[in-house]
């Protein structure tokens, strides 16, 4: 009797699309909600890790006072691999902290583009792997972006041993590949609030990882975020339930 799924929350990868679509069952999503909240999350993870931030709370909170000298993120290279809502949120953030923006779409918006000049579209996501300090992903999984970043890309293209950050889905990085990666200098560090698996499992290969951090996938779980998710989730069921009476 099922008649229609409204999503709280823009990801669709965990419904079966096709199998709605032959049952005649409308799915609806949240899309453009959340980019505020995941940008500002991505650029939280960034300096956490460039400032030593978790290492120092840690230290302090066992009464240790080491002093571990940070990285400064102006005049670095970051590329994004996704330009869409939050891809678009994020550059702009990015530049007024003073970072070189580099960005990857296999549909880039050209009114975007030419509005903001200062972001570098590349037309190969390769540019993005050698060119990049910080990798940040920001596409929806799929079968073309599923392991975006694999053991090829992590051994064999990236050159400047990039910061790769994942606030998309878990699984378009291997995990075994990063872990080897960063195991080989290959990887600076990999900073994630997805996994593929959540909540997180105890077989997780980055758990213990060095340079590793990840948080419980609440890059969008802002109270105004929330907020507007929540509205948005209500008002589509609304909206499909008006069409039945």
């Amino acid at each position: 009797k099922l008649k229609a799924v409204s999503k709280y929350g823009v990801g669709l990868d965990k419904i079966d699309l096709e199998a709605a679509k032959k049952l005649g069952i409308s799915v609806r999503n949240c899309p453009a909600v959340n980019p505020p909240s995941v940008s500002e999350h991505v650029i939280a993870l960034l300096l956490s890790f460039s400032r030593n931030i978790p290492i120092h709370v840690q230290d302090i909170n066992n009464s240790n006072w080491n002093r571990i000298t940070g990285t400064e993120i102006k005049g670095k290279t970051f590329g994004i691999i996704g330009l869409g809502a939050i891809g678009q949120e994020l550059s702009p953030k990015l530049h007024g902290l003073g970072l070189k923006v580099l960005g990857f779409d296999v549909n880039p918006d050209t009114t975007f583009i030419n509005q903001h000049k200062y972001v570098e579209v590349v037309d190969s996501i390769e540019r993005i792997f050698t060119e990049s300090d910080i990798v940040s992903l920001h596409v929806p999984l799929n079968k073309h972006t599923k392991h975006i970043i694999n053991e090829k890309v992590v051994i064999e293209t990236l050159k400047k041993k990039p910061i790769i950050i994942n606030t998309a889905r878990g699984e378009l990085v291997d995990s075994y590949a990063i872990v080897k990666g960063i195991k080989q200098g290959k990887v600076k560090a990999y900073l994630a609030d997805v996994l593929k698996e959540e909540p997180l499992s105890e077989n997780e290969p980055l758990l213990g990882c060095e340079n590793v951090i990840i948080t419980p996938h609440v890059g969008s779980r802002t109270f105004e975020s929330v907020q507007r998710q929540g509205v948005m989730a209500v008002k589509n069921l609304m909206e499909l339930v008006e069409k039945w009476i």
